[in-house]
């Protein structure tokens, strides 16, 4: 038995890390251990966010010239192709008609994934619905019928 450092608990070996180094082990039990790996990684989490944030509002020009070589690279889409897209629709989401000055991204290039045949620009939601839905329009057809139901 002995006692953690952190929670001083008296708890058995068996509940602490062996550590090379350390011929006891750590000094923290395995949960105390836990708890500060997960408050680091919470920590780092939020200061990468902060960075990229910063990194985004200090570099647009390179942002989005990584968007259009994702974009070319992955749908063939040029940014005059996109752009007319986006006209094409008056800005709006191809599928429930939501601008794009309401959404906090860009719309989403849609396309088949079997074919990769560019389809529209969709809002987030409405991508991901259909990617969720296996771009199957019978489980959407079902999924319209199961909320008409339930209404």
């Amino acid at each position: 038995m002995r006692a953690c450092s952190r929670c001083k608990a008296e708890k058995p070996l068996t509940e602490f890390y062996v550590r090379k180094g350390r011929p006891r082990g750590d000094s923290h039990c395995k949960d105390c251990a836990r708890a500060d790996g997960r408050a680091g990684h919470a920590k780092n989490r939020e200061r990468s966010r902060a960075k990229a944030a910063a990194w985004k509002a200090a570099n647009p020009e390179k942002l989005d010239a990584v968007t259009r070589r994702n974009r070319l690279k992955a749908y063939g889409l040029t940014p005059e192709c996109y752009a007319e897209m986006f006209a094409l629709q008056g800005g709006c989401c191809a599928m429930c008609g939501k601008h794009q000055s309401e959404e906090s991204r860009r719309l989403a290039v849609d396309h088949n994934h079997e074919t990769g045949d560019v389809r529209a620009l969709l809002c987030m939601n409405c991508n991901r619905t259909l990617g969720h839905a296996q771009e199957s329009p019978e489980l959407l057809r079902t999924a319209a019928l199961y909320l008409e139901h339930f209404r």
